[in-house]
């Protein structure tokens, strides 16, 4: 009984009891190596070595190239008396690189249904160009116009999203 006790005692010692060591050592680090990977560079899907991104707002009066390779992402604007721009968020690059990833490299629908609308609305569209570029050759050229003058399209939303992010890059 006495042996009990005192082993009661012992275990019971007022201290709190903490985790071992190597185990809080382990789960820092593996905290750190998530927010490593959080902070890298997303790069090009099917070794895509830069890409030209030509977009239009005649609402806006705005047209601008943006251009992404390995070592650079800057825009200029096409008319007007603006300077070239340099973007140097990497979350900003990252998310610009996940757009292209998904629509025009791994081809994810931009549009999901068109239906004409038995008459014509005339009106400056905004559009898309992007030029994806593998060892110097051009290996996609493609446009995307936001609106029509005969169908009412749906849209991606996501796709919406990457239009309206870009529209940020320019209005900072």
């Amino acid at each position: 009984m006495i042996i009990l006790l005192s082993v009661i005692l012992l275990s019971c010692n007022g201290q709190k009891q903490y985790p071992e060591q190597s185990q809080v050592d382990s789960n820092k680090v593996e905290k750190v190596q998530k927010h490593e990977k959080s902070a890298d560079t997303i790069r090009l899907s099917n070794d895509i070595d830069s890409v030209e991104v030509y977009c239009s707002f005649f609402a806006k009066y705005t047209a601008f190239t943006l251009s992404l390779s390995k070592t650079h992402f800057n825009g200029d604007f096409v008319y007007g008396d603006k300077e070239k721009f340099v973007i140097n968020s990497l979350d900003k690059r990252n998310r610009f690189v996940n757009y292209i990833n998904q629509f025009y490299i791994e081809k994810e629908k931009i549009i999901f249904s068109k239906k004409k609308t038995g008459y014509i609305t005339s009106n400056h569209y905004p559009e898309i160009i992007v030029k994806l570029f593998k060892k110097g050759d051009v290996v996609l050229e493609q446009e995307n116009r936001i609106g029509s003058e005969t169908h009412k399209v749906e849209y991606n939303p996501k796709f919406i999203e990457f239009y309206e992010f870009l529209e940020e890059l320019v209005s900072e």
